[in-house]
């Protein structure tokens, strides 16, 4: 338990950090571009869960593909982040409809 609150702790002022920054180009862009930020991000997010449970079911397995697996493991915890972040974050920030 004590692990995962540390890395939440570590991991959550980044995702908060990209959501501001996206809030604010969210703000000054057009909302169709700001949609089509949206579905590129969801597809993003997709490739990177599924990344995240493949490595998480490798890892689990006890293949020998370990090294590769915890490199591959925090790459797309991160992504998954990020991805969520700036998704957030432009749904936030985008312009109100004229």
């Amino acid at each position: 338990m004590t692990y995962f609150l540390g890395i939440l702790i570590f991991m959550m002022p980044i995702a908060v950090l990209v959501g501001f920054g996206s809030k604010q180009a969210a703000m000054r862009s057009p909302r169709g571009w700001t949609w089509l930020k949206i579905a590129c991000q969801a597809v993003l997010l997709s490739a990177c869960l599924t990344g995240f449970i493949v490595a998480l079911d490798v890892f689990r397995s006890g293949q020998d593909m370990l090294g590769l697996t915890l490199l591959f493991l925090p790459i797309t915890a991160m992504g998954v982040l990020i991805c969520a972040g700036a998704m957030v974050g432009n749904l936030v920030g985008m312009p109100p409809r004229s």
